[in-house]
């Protein structure tokens, strides 16, 4: 009977613990500092909203600022992802963003920040593998993917996303796709190199009710565009429907003329693959990215075609495949300018439609936004950055509103909590372990596989010092993981893979080089 009781009490007692709930619970961070590795970047189309991807897969919606070519951190933010992103767009007129990567197409709903849809691979119809690349079309009534499973599909945003149709003909995964508007064909491309054009008049909304009664109903292949030498990463339609320019990782721009299949140009002056291609000022201006790490700007030249190029007669030519004829290169693309935007190479780019503004990832983990008002000289505006490496180390300053992060990249980052901007970068020269402040908050103390413990200056008010190196301390001969100073800011001691502890004299800041010496145990 005892124990029959004494089991009772517990099991009385397991469930009135199960129940209490904990008076502090952390269920969302209230900032995040860290940039996907190769983010997508995508602009809202009325140029108010800049979107990338958090180290956490969480994607950023920063809002321009009133008066200054830059974009603030709010706190919007979509979380659902919890695997790599690989493309961003918005919808041409109304507030939904979509996702795509390794867990499929995610409908974000802008008003409410919510996940409206998700079809990831247990959704009937749905890639099998991730997703790689979106593209618009008709006004944003249908929706295009291309994916590692070398398909295409179509998705029908007035039947609640439902897949009209699937192709099939690359023999490799679809990297990127092209719309236009203006001759309804459709660019598809991705690393089996070669360029398929598809006939998607079949997809208008007016024809689509024909599709269910009449399933032969289907997007045509029209031609196949044959020359890169390598993964095709970007292609881009010009406003008349007939021009095409390409992208890939044989360091290559070619310039199509889809009526013909021929090109009219190469542009050869990156030493990496193309990963971006965008127009402006009426397409007299050609902006490239590469993952050389160069963003280069071009005066577009004069296009050479066949005399009969008249546009409406060449589109209906070449969707009667009855275009063979071959073209000549005549006119040269001038540069402009050229600049390396990231030392890590250019994962992606896109232009702002409204405003001077142009966004750059990197392979690394940074977003740039830069004016480019003047072309021919892109100046940095702001910059988003996050650790290339495991964190190690943080340090919260008695200010509140700074922090510092240590790495195994080699670098401790200084940033405003607020802004979430990267104030300083200090290069420590080996993975960071150890990260202490100077109880007056004005030194930096690292320490790792570098063996020496280094001083940097992290006090704004000393802009001359701000961010270097300013004293070290020999010693160590092991990598440093530990180091604490006194509170009085006189004494540093340390410990690491040599077993031995060492206590250090550091002396007043701010600290000139010379500032520490030898142990003092």
């Amino acid at each position: 009977m005892r124990e029959r009781l004494l089991n009772e009490e517990m099991d009385s007692n397991r469930e009135r613990d199960s129940e209490v709930k904990p008076r502090l619970a952390c269920n969302r961070a209230l900032k995040q500092i860290g940039i996907q590795n190769s983010s997508p970047i995508s602009f809202s189309p009325d140029g108010t909203r800049l979107a990338f991807v958090s180290g956490s897969h969480a994607i950023f919606l920063c809002v321009k600022h009133e008066t200054e070519n830059k974009y603030v951190m709010t706190e919007q933010v979509l979380r659902g992802h919890r695997f790599t992103i690989n493309d961003l767009v918005f919808h041409p007129t109304d507030p939904i963003l979509v996702s795509g990567g390794s867990e499929g197409i995610f409908i974000w709903d802008l008003e409410t920040l919510t996940l409206k849809k998700r079809i990831d691979p247990t959704v009937e119809g749905a890639h099998e593998s991730a997703v790689e690349c979106l593209c618009w079309l008709y006004d944003g009534t249908c929706l295009a993917s291309g994916s590692k499973d070398m398909t295409i599909k179509f998705w029908d945003l007035l039947e609640d996303w439902n897949c009209i149709e699937t192709l099939v003909s690359h023999k490799a995964p679809v990297l990127t796709l092209a719309w236009s508007k203006r001759t309804n064909l459709l660019a598809s491309a991705g690393r089996d190199s070669s360029i398929k054009i598809w006939d998607t008049r079949t997809l208008e909304p007016s024809f689509r009710p024909q599709r269910k009664d009449d399933q032969s109903i289907t997007c045509q292949q029209t031609t196949v565009l044959d020359g890169h030498r390598g993964d095709v990463t970007i292609l881009m339609w010009s406003a008349d429907g007939i021009t095409l320019y390409s992208g890939a990782r044989d360091n290559i721009i070619k310039i199509w003329d889809v009526v013909s299949g021929k090109t009219m140009r190469e542009i050869t002056h990156h030493r990496g693959d193309i990963r971006s291609l965008h127009l402006l000022q009426r397409e007299r201006i050609l902006v490239s990215g590469s993952s050389d790490g160069s963003v280069a700007t071009w005066e577009v030249a004069e296009h050479e075609r066949p005399t009969q190029v008249d546009n409406e007669v060449a589109v209906s030519s070449f969707l009667a495949e009855q275009s063979t004829e071959i073209l000549e290169e005549h006119a040269k693309d001038r540069i402009i300018s050229s600049l390396v935007s990231h030392e890590e190479g250019v994962a992606g780019l896109t232009v702002n439609t409204r405003y001077p503004v142009m966004a750059t990832a990197s392979h690394g983990n940074c977003v740039r936004v830069w004016s480019i008002a003047d072309l021919q000289r892109h100046e940095q505006a702001q910059e988003f950055v996050g650790h290339t490496e495991a964190i190690t180390q943080v340090h919260l300053l008695a200010s509140g509103n700074l922090i510092l992060s240590a790495s195994k990249d080699y670098h401790v980052n200084l940033y405003d909590i607020a802004t979430l901007r990267r104030l300083a970068r200090l290069d420590c020269s080996g993975s960071v372990y150890a990260l202490a402040v100077h109880p007056q908050g004005t030194l930096a103390l690292c320490g790792g596989t570098d063996y020496p413990i280094k001083a940097f200056c992290i006090d704004p008010a000393q802009p001359e010092l701000f961010g270097k190196q300013v004293a070290s301390w020999r010693g160590h001969c092991g990598a440093v993981h530990a180091i604490a100073v006194h509170p009085n800011g006189q004494l540093m001691v340390s410990g690491g893979d040599d077993f031995n502890l060492r206590g250090w004299g550091i002396g007043p800041p701010p600290g000139a080089v010379g500032l520490g010496g030898p142990p003092t145990a």
